[in-house]
């Protein structure tokens, strides 16, 4: 998929259960300097055997640009805009790949990990009637830009999850 900015190719890899018809799907943003492989965990979570998941490899298009930490800074919020808008347009190649096997419109949750969890909950204030919800891991919301007025106006079910391993 190629993002609007010649500087940014975006990659996004999408694992959906062998069995899966018409699930829902969550829209997975790492953390900066996070590889997309960092989390396959995701696709073996218990009890997610019916939810499809694509990951966006923010930092693999990062390195591809002349100043990867800037890059990733600049255009994740865009980038995520960018993805939903795509999978919810059934004229697109994204969607019409995706077709019958995931539940783009009601069934569409935005998570993330760190400054990926930052900029989802930036994305998602842009997004409101277009998602279901965010799944934030550890979010870091020192992002730029600011998007602490913004929190205040999101709607939808947020989860949180954050923790110490010992």
């Amino acid at each position: 998929m190629y993002y609007a900015d010649a500087d940014a190719h975006v990659s996004i890899f999408v694992d959906i259960p062998p069995a899966a018809r018409n699930c829902p799907l969550l829209l997975w943003v790492g953390g900066l300097f996070r590889a997309v492989d960092d989390y396959d965990w995701l696709e073996n979570v218990p009890n997610t055997t019916s939810v499809a998941v694509a990951r966006i490899d923010m930092w693999g298009m990062a390195m591809s640009c002349r100043n990867p930490f800037l890059c990733y800074r600049l255009h994740v919020v865009d980038i995520v805009i960018f993805v939903v808008n795509a999978l919810l347009d059934a004229t697109s190649e994204i969607a019409w790949s995706l077709h019958g096997r995931v539940r783009a419109g009601e069934g569409l949750v935005l998570g993330g990990h760190s400054s990926g969890a930052g900029h989802v909950f930036a994305a998602a204030a842009s997004l409101q009637s277009k998602i279901a919800g965010i799944i934030a891991f550890a979010p870091s919301l020192d992002i730029w830009p600011p998007i602490g007025d913004k929190l205040t106006r999101l709607t939808m079910p947020v989860a949180i999850v954050v923790g110490e391993l010992e």
